[in-house]
């Protein structure tokens, strides 16, 4: 057998027939229980719908947030990227600046040793020079002696033979 659900109402009406007073008091008071469960029913839906839109609102914040928080990541790390490579390219400078800074050293001291070396040899060949004149010199004194010495030895000759001469006419008168 089905048991039908009888609503307060009806209940009311059951136990107040013939009370039209007390019926429309109990309709009444359904109407209010309807009417506040409704209201309370509204009301949670209002809840859920504005709990559920702050939950969508605090989401989209945080997604917001989140997209600014992975923006300025990226904007330091390219910042960061950026100095690295400046700094790279100062260093790169700087060696390229020392490198050229040595090379002129080692340019200026090649330099310094050839015009040395140059010197030395010019003063080494000066030296040669004066020395061969020097030798020279004296060949040409030892030259001029011997043809002296050759020059009185044969004056002597001569005068040796000019007394042999006069020796001989002498003794041949």
């Amino acid at each position: 057998p089905k048991v039908a659900k009888v609503s307060n109402a009806t209940q009311e009406h059951g136990r107040n027939a013939g009370k039209p007073k007390a019926v429309e008091q109990a309709a009444s008071r359904q109407q209010a229980t309807d009417k506040k469960e409704d209201q309370e029913h509204h009301q949670q839906h209002q809840q859920l719908t504005s709990k559920r839109a702050f939950e969508e609102r605090k989401q989209q914040r945080q997604q917001v947030l989140q997209k600014q928080k992975e923006e300025e990541k990226e904007k330091e790390a390219k910042k960061k990227e950026e100095e690295e490579k400046q700094r790279q390219q100062q260093q790169q400078q700087q060696q390229q600046q020392e490198l050229q800074k040595k090379e002129r050293e080692e340019q200026e001291k090649e330099k310094e040793r050839k015009r040395a070396e140059w010197e030395q040899k010019s003063k080494l060949l000066l030296q040669d020079k004066k020395r061969l004149e020097e030798q020279k010199r004296l060949q040409e004194q030892k030259r001029k002696q011997e043809e002296a010495e050759r020059e009185r030895l044969r004056q002597q000759k001569l005068q040796l033979e000019a007394q042999q001469r006069q020796v001989l006419q002498a003794e041949l008168k």
